[in-house]
C-alpha cells in the first residue's frame, strides 16, 4: 500500500508493476484502468457498469472482469463475500500465470492499444471534431 502519490511517481510506479487491481463495489468509470493498461499492466476488476461496456469489445486475456456479489447498498452481501473473495483468487492466479507465460518484454496488445487509442487528448478530440462537424452541417 503506498498511499497518496504525485502524479509521476504513480506513473512510475504503475509502469513498474504487471497487474493492477481493482476490486471496487461501486465506480464511475475509473480512468485509472485506462491508465494501467498504458502503463503495460494486465487488470483485475469488477464488472461494474460502465467498465464492462468499455472492454464489451476487447477480447484479451489481459482483462479479467469479475463478477459483483449480491449487494446490500453499497456493500457486498456477508454471505457473498468470501466467494467473491475466492474469485478475486482465481483471477489473480490466472494473470500470474499468463503473465509467467509471457515474454518479459510484454507489449499492450493491439485491441487494447487501438481502445487507448480512443482516450488519448488527440482520439478525444477527434470525437469532439467529428461531432461538431455533424451537427454543423
Amino acid at each position: 500500500i503506498h498511499g497518496k502519490l504525485e502524479q509521476m511517481k504513480l506513473a512510475e510506479l504503475m509502469r513498474q508493476s504487471d497487474i493492477f487491481v481493482l476490486p471496487s463495489f461501486y465506480e464511475g468509470l475509473p480512468l485509472v484502468l485506462l491508465e494501467a493498461l498504458a502503463c503495460g499492466n494486465r487488470i483485475v476488476t469488477t464488472a461494474l457498469p460502465g467498465i464492462s461496456e468499455l472492454f464489451a469489445m476487447i477480447q484479451s486475456d489481459w482483462i479479467e472482469l469479475i463478477d459483483l456479489p449480491r449487494m446490500i447498498s453499497i456493500e457486498p452481501h456477508p454471505a457473498d463475500e468470501e466467494h467473491f473473495i475466492a474469485v478475486l483468487a482465481r483471477a489473480l492466479t490466472k494473470q500470474c500465470a499468463q503473465l509467467a507465460h509471457s515474454e518479459p518484454e510484454h507489449h499492450c496488445p493491439e485491441t487494447i492499444d487501438s481502445l487507448l487509442q480512443q482516450y488519448t487528448w488527440e482520439g478525444i478530440f477527434r470525437k469532439i471534431e467529428q461531432l461538431y462537424l455533424t451537427l454543423s452541417v
